[in-house]
């Protein structure tokens, strides 16, 4: 588990993501680290398809040893796109095409974990960096688009 201290910057950098999210008005909300969920998570929702179904989207940093990196810090988001039925051809059919994605997306990856499809990306920040909301909203914005525009061709 990390750090008492480090979890403690984890969790008000994530409530700084939150205000963020609730400006453009995305359902979240923060669990503490515990011994079931080793690291604060933030857990919000991102309506997409004009509001009918959401997205589920977790947010949290990835822990390093104190001395392995000073200078940055690692945030994950991770985002459940589509629940995929128990059909094993239907998983092969989507992790052939996620691959074909991969390999020509600029920016995170798809994968499929848990019967689940995913968008995920490891965005590095510098270790005292404060989230901008301008730039925190254009990101999300960045990462919808990305999943909407290469999510349609999996279809």
């Amino acid at each position: 588990m990390v750090g008492e201290k480090i979890n403690a910057k984890h969790l008000l950098d994530l409530k700084s993501i939150g205000l963020i999210l609730k400006e453009i008005e995305y359902k979240y909300d923060i669990a503490s680290a515990s011994e079931i969920l080793p690291l604060c998570t933030l857990y919000a929702e991102i309506p997409h398809n004009k509001g009918e179904k959401s997205w589920k989207m977790y947010l949290n940093f990835i822990p390093t040893s104190e001395d392995q990196l000073d200078f940055i810090k690692l945030l994950q988001i991770y985002i459940v796109v589509e629940d995929l039925s128990s059909d094993s051809k239907e998983k092969i059919d989507y992790a052939s095409k996620i691959s074909g994605i991969n390999e020509t997306s600029l920016f995170g990856n798809f994968g499929i974990n848990n019967g689940q499809i995913y968008f995920k990306y490891v965005l590095t920040i510098p270790q005292y960096f404060e989230f901008e909301r301008e730039y925190f909203k254009e990101l999300i914005g960045l990462i919808i688009y990305t999943i909407e525009s290469n999510f349609s061709s999996l279809n």
